[in-house]
This record gives structure tokens, C-alpha cells and sequence, in this order.
């Protein structure tokens, strides 16, 4: 290793010459490279900052959209429903028939009801009213 002079004459044990870049004594890397190793580590902490903070902010606002009325990806399924624009429907279900549970998915609606250990599934298409589907489930005698 040789030493440097500076411009004042004076010689600078720490620092070497190669290719005409100063190495860092001790090190392989020459001043250039390791201020442009110190951007790259302050630009990438800069981004971890900026994404946590972008992983933060979506949980905070799905958390605070849950109770909405909006599924599938975000589209609004319920409508007003009012006067001459009404599209009001029947649909029959067996006399004491209760009903158990209701399921909405897109414009399907899944009714459950139970009458007498018997159970039946109907699936409604919540836009029309009409019954799509009626699937009884009894129990095997």
C-alpha cells in the first residue's frame, strides 16, 4: 500500500490509491462507493417506511368498511326499493316451516328453513324474486 500526499504535502496513512479512486483503508470499497452504498440503504429504508405505512393505512381502512353494503370486490348490491319501481315477490315456503338462516352472495340469495327435522335450501336470485332452486334435505326414515 502506498501512501497518499494530500494537497497540503502531508501524507494520509488511511487511505490508498487504485485506478485513481481513494480505497478506504481496511476495506475494498473507495469513497464513491460507499456514499452510493449509504444512498441506496437510506432510499431503501425510506421505501420499508413507505409500505408499512401503505400495510397500515389498507388494514385501517378494511377494517373500518366492514359493516358496509358492498360485497364482491366492492359493488353495491342493495338498492332502494321504492313506489311503481318495486319488484316485490312471494315466495311460498310450507306452512310452520321456520326460517333458519339467509346467505346473499352477488345476486343469489340462500334461504334455509326447517319444518319438522326437515330442511330445505331455497335459492333466490335477489334482483328478480324468482325461485331458482328448492333442494329439501329429510332425514332417512
Amino acid at each position: 500500500m502506498a501512501a497518499n500526499t494530500d494537497q497540503a504535502g502531508t501524507a494520509d496513512t488511511n487511505d490508498t490509491i487504485e485506478n485513481g479512486e481513494v480505497v478506504i483503508e481496511g476495506t475494498v470499497f473507495t469513497e464513491r462507493q460507499v456514499k452510493l452504498l449509504k444512498y441506496v440503504v437510506i432510499g431503501l429504508g425510506v421505501l420499508m417506511v413507505v409500505g408499512l405505512a401503505v400495510i397500515i393505512g389498507t388494514v385501517i381502512y378494511r377494517a373500518s368498511n366492514m359493516g358496509s353494503d358492498k360485497a364482491d370486490g366492492g359493488q353495491v348490491i342493495s338498492q332502494t326499493i321504492s313506489g311503481a319501481n318495486a319488484n316485490l315477490s312471494n315466495i311460498e315456503i310450507i306452512k310452520g316451516s321456520k326460517v333458519i338462516s339467509t346467505s346473499l352472495n352477488g345476486s343469489r340469495l340462500a334461504v334455509t328453513t326447517e319444518n319438522k327435522g326437515s330442511y330445505s335450501i331455497l335459492v333466490i336470485d335477489a334482483r328478480t324474486g324468482k325461485l331458482l332452486s328448492r333442494t329439501t334435505l329429510a332425514p332417512k326414515p
